[in-house]
């Protein structure tokens, strides 16, 4: 017979006798040995007659003195005990789940589905960005244009600038599958607002980071010189100018008056040239002849830059 039968027959035959039922009892109020203390959790086994005795008198189960040093004192060294109590602990701790992975399958799923707006922040000239993504179809509602889009872009500012809308023109004719909805006052008196719809939120995202970019580069220089050698149908009505078949210039960061100084020496060659004007607050408008235009403008460009030398 192996020695582990033996130990189970004699531990069996021991718990027949007297002295060793009382000492089962003791063993049942102690702690397993402290050699697997760290592996298995602790069991306790109270002794239910003595319990049940206290609560008929009324009284409750109070420890004796002395029991939190019977519970750290070292199981006892016989082998059969040992081996008894190891198989006594692994049966119990069987099938206790592991706390890692109760843990893990209470993980909430990290991806965000629901409605959601973001802030891309502003550019130098104070035009503000913001993007809304995965938008119900009742939310539309809340944007200008009832397109169904479960993404919608916007850019807004306090001011308007011909600048925006050529360079909003140039970025629309790359993105043809974007719609769009746009507030601009040519006199400059009403905010700036442009809407972008579109249903996927990813690419809408990777285009307008583009579109905040350029404005955003754009906001840096204190004049801005555009040339648009032919300009769509779109930016002459918002510009409220007839240029049809005609080139366009625009200066913008100049106050109308300083406007009106610059051109006034130079009216009567605009006019033998066939070139028209209009003057804005904070831009003027040149348009005409694409060569005549063309040819003329670094004449325009130089008396900028001079005007810009002397106002340092």
């Amino acid at each position: 017979m192996s020695e582990f039968m033996r130990a189970i027959v004699q531990e069996v035959l021991k718990s027949n006798t007297p002295s060793s039922v009382k000492g089962k009892q003791e063993r049942n109020e102690v702690m397993e040995d402290t050699s697997y203390k760290q592996n298995v959790p602790e069991l306790y086994r109270p002794n239910y007659q003595r319990l049940k005795k206290e609560k008929r008198l009324g009284g409750t189960a109070v420890p004796p003195a002395g029991r939190e040093k019977q519970w750290q004192r070292p199981f006892s060294k016989d082998q059969s005990n040992e081996l008894v109590s190891r198989l006594q602990v692994l049966s119990l701790s069987q099938g206790i789940p592991s706390r890692n992975l109760t843990e893990k399958n209470h993980v909430a799923d990290p991806l965000h589905t629901g409605p959601s707006a973001k802030s891309l922040g502003k550019t130098k000239n104070g035009i503000s960005v913001w993007l809304y993504t995965n938008l119900e179809p009742q939310m539309i509602e809340w944007f200008h244009r009832p397109i169904p889009a479960k993404a919608v872009a916007v850019f807004s500012s306090v001011a308007c600038s011909p600048g925006q809308l050529v360079l909003i023109q140039e970025w629309l004719s790359q993105y043809p599958d974007v719609k769009y909805y746009i507030q601009w006052d040519k006199n400059g008196r009403n905010p700036f607002l442009l809407e972008l719809y579109l249903n996927e939120s990813t690419a809408l995202e990777t285009a307008i980071r583009t579109l905040f970019q350029t404005l955003d580069h754009q906001s840096e220089k204190k004049i801005k010189r555009f040339y648009i050698e032919q300009p769509g149908t779109w930016l002459i009505k918002q510009l409220d100018v007839s240029c049809t078949r005609e080139s366009l210039a625009i200066v913008e960061g100049m106050p109308r008056y300083e406007a009106i100084a610059l051109l006034l020496p130079i009216s009567a060659k605009l006019s033998s040239l066939n070139i028209r004007s209009k003057i804005e607050e904070g831009y003027f408008l040149l348009y005409g002849p694409q060569q005549l235009l063309s040819s003329f403008l670094p004449d325009v460009y130089r008396m900028l830059d001079s005007r810009n030398e002397e106002g340092r």
